[in-house]
């Protein structure tokens, strides 16, 4: 008879328990959320900057190749007119 007669403080402190968990639950998941804004953030700014960097590598490739060529045929052409 005494279990029963606690039983109704003791869903009251579970209820207490619950409501602060699920406040705690719900200043994490905003945190969380915060934390993952920013990082998208900093990670797209670092990403645009690789994109440019690849960018100019690829032109200085371009434009190295492009030498290579022209030498190569130049090379070709002394060869077959010696």
């Amino acid at each position: 008879m005494e279990s029963l007669q606690q039983l109704p403080g003791q869903v009251a402190a579970l209820d207490t328990r619950v409501a602060s968990l699920e406040s705690q639950f719900l200043q994490l998941r905003a945190e969380m959320n915060d934390q993952f804004l920013a990082t998208r953030r900093e990670l797209g700014g670092e990403i645009s900057g690789l994109r440019k960097e690849m960018r100019t590598l690829n032109e200085e490739t371009r434009r190295h190749m492009l030498v290579l060529h022209e030498q190569l045929r130049s090379d070709i052409r002394t060869i077959g007119e010696g």
